[in-house]
């Protein structure tokens, strides 16, 4: 658990008032029609259809009585510089793959699976390509292949191709037909893309068509190329690719008192699946449709903060929202909700909370474990919550400390079906989904309408929890992990002092004093580690750009370089312009649980200044810096 002491009156009392009036109010009716009207366009994974589910969204957050807001971003924007972005638009108008000898047979079919072709995929001439098929599915088998050893076939592969465009293409390949099996699932197709946001930078070039079957009818089709005759495919796939537009939809829940306020919760659209994620977007709209239902009848006071939901294609749109959108200040606070609702069986029955990045505010982690699991008191839903660490959807890194908020993810990730066809209305549990909307509702609302006396209660609580644990640490071996709790501790009191809300705000800083005075005694056995003296250790990064880089956007050299170094993009969040290399060797270290060199931590922020992203300030010109201030 995130919380091994007892929860505040506050938040006691929202668990037993406030979470069961919300959950009475959940429609499991209205939450499963939304879910199906979202699939009805994003299965298609299509631009011009996200367009229509745009539509959809503005449509129910009005209906739910929320503020709405259409945030729409260009695609396209500067290469190999790490920055987010989706480098093209795609609307997919049809693609068929059929088997015309030695049998005739329609193997995939957009229009009866939207699955069936890879995103981004190029197109046919109008009339078609006739192509024989060929099985690789080893690296090793393409790379003996010669230069265009693959001229004008169509590649049958289990691999990950969409990743290695680059490798398929000087071969000469025509396209690819993916059967990847779905785990428990031999009948479903995945989903395929080419990148993320495309073909990454490096593989820009590689126009390659791609298909997907599902595994039982790949193995059918490997059966028939084993009988050496030689299998011919007609393959006709009408992609129109251009530099176009994907849209942020948000709805806010008007604050009573400092609209300016917000507290947030994202989850994404523009993804075909049903549990990931129509159903994350269908929960926040639910929970602003419940709160503006019992705020209009009286049962519940409007926040003295807003409330804002936002919906958009990943971090390609939540990242430029937060960006970009101008905004008296940034979120206090948020929760990411990324596939939910699904059925205990599908899901081993594990509703899990994983908390924010780790250099952010902590003290929502044990708040979000609150509410989930008063929530899951309220229905019959088969799930069992589970706290989990920080894990990165690329969605959560919106938690950075500097630029971001603090920002859970509630999810019954994994679960059967993950990214594939399976991913349909039926596998979904309504009554979970609903004790879900519940606790994210309450979770929002309690923020929302904090006060000082409330922030008190929570700065007292998390530092009960972090002295707990620094309890437990002892000795030398242990002082980074004491030095990593005394971080996390003093952003959550700094954030949290974002929060005040009338009362002596002199007296209610001293609280935080004291909350800091009581972690340094509770580690004032474990040694204060000591910067490095080599220059490299003492040198500081800072950085230039709010959020991570994304790799699919960074040119190789730099990319590979970033890969070996097994550092992951959050690491850049330690350098806030303060720490030294050798400090952020020793956070990473205790974060990840295992020794970090700071040789290894010295080459990431190095490749991540020669990207742009950072500047290493060496000692020398601190030095030099400081005495040209004093000069002034």
């Amino acid at each position: 658990m995130f919380s091994s002491v007892t929860p505040p009156s506050s938040v006691a009392r929202c668990c037993q008032d406030l979470v069961p009036l919300l959950s009475q109010h959940v429609s499991e009716a209205r939450l499963t029609t939304l879910v199906a009207e979202i699939v009805a366009t994003d299965r298609a994974n299509s631009f011009d259809r996200f367009q229509r589910t745009t539509d959809t969204l503005m449509r129910r957050l009005k209906e739910a009585g929320a503020l709405t807001d259409r945030y729409t971003i260009q695609t396209g924007g500067e290469i190999g510089t790490g920055h987010w972005i989706i480098q093209e638009a795609a609307d997919i108008r049809a693609a068929t793959v059929d088997i015309i000898q030695p049998i005739q047979q329609r193997i995939v079919d957009y229009a009866a699976n939207p699955w069936g072709i890879v995103q981004w995929s190029s197109s046919t001439p109008s009339s078609g390509v006739e192509c024989e098929l060929v099985v690789i599915d080893s690296y090793d088998e393409l790379d003996r292949i010669p230069p265009d050893g693959l001229r004008g076939k169509l590649v049958l592969t289990r691999l990950f191709p969409y990743q290695q465009g680059r490798r398929w293409h000087e071969k000469g390949a025509f396209g690819v037909l993916i059967d990847t099996p779905v785990p428990a699932c031999p009948d479903a197709t995945i989903w395929a893309k080419f990148g993320w946001g495309g073909m990454p930078v490096h593989e820009g070039t590689a126009r390659l068509v791609g298909c997907v079957i599902s595994a039982r009818e790949g193995d059918a089709l490997r059966a028939l190329v084993q009988e050496g005759v030689p299998v011919t495919l007609h393959v006709q796939v009408d992609v129109h690719r251009y530099v176009g537009t994907h849209d942020v939809v948000s709805g806010l829940v008007v604050g009573a008192d400092d609209p300016q306020d917000e507290v947030w919760a994202i989850a994404h659209s523009s993804e075909p699946g049903a549990a990931d994620n129509a159903a994350g977007v269908a929960a926040c709209i639910e929970a602003v449709t419940i709160l503006e239902s019992l705020i209009a009848a009286g049962q519940l006071s409007r926040p003295r903060r807003s409330i804002r939901v936002v919906f958009g294609y990943e971090c390609y749109g939540f990242f430029h929202y937060l960006i970009n959108q101008r905004r008296f200040q940034s979120p206090l606070a948020g929760i990411c909700v990324d596939t939910l609702g699904i059925k205990p069986d599908y899901c081993a029955g594990a509703l899990r909370l994983h908390a924010t990045v780790p250099s952010s505010a902590g003290f929502v982690n044990e708040l979000a474990e609150a509410m989930i699991q008063a929530a899951l008191t309220t229905r019959d839903t088969g799930y069992t919550y589970q706290a989990e660490a920080f894990i990165s959807t690329e969605d959560t890194l919106i938690g950075d400390p500097r630029y971001g908020f603090p920002c859970p993810l509630i999810t019954n990730h994994p679960y059967r079906g993950y990214h594939s066809s399976a991913d349909t209305p039926e596998i979904l549990h309504p009554g979970g989904l609903a004790a879900c909307v519940a606790a994210i509702a309450a979770y929002l609302y309690y923020l929302a309408n904090a006060d000082s006396p409330v922030v008190r209660e929570l700065a007292v609580w998390h530092t009960e929890r972090m002295t707990a644990a620094l309890r437990e640490v002892n000795g030398a071996p242990s002082r980074d992990t004491a030095e990593l709790l005394r971080r996390q501790h003093d952003v959550s009191m700094r954030q949290l002092s974002r929060w005040l809300w009338g009362g002596n705000r002199a007296e209610m800083l001293s609280v935080f004093d004291t909350c800091h005075q009581h972690v340094v005694d509770a580690s004032a056995d474990v040694p204060t580690p000591v910067c490095a003296q080599s220059a490299d250790g003492a040198s500081v990064p800072r950085r230039r750009f709010p959020l991570t880089y994304m790799l699919e956007n960074t040119w190789p050299a730099q990319a590979n370089l970033l890969r070996e170094s097994e550092l992951p993009s959050w690491a850049l969040y330690w350098a806030d312009g303060d720490r030294c290399l050798d400090e952020i060797a020793r956070l990473l270290s205790a974060e990840h649980k295992r020794e970090i060199p700071l040789s290894t931590v010295v080459s990431y922020f190095l490749t991540l200044q020669e990207l742009g992203w950072v500047d290493v300030i060496m000692p020398e010109m601190m030095i030099h810096c400081a005495n040209f201030s004093r000069r002034d």
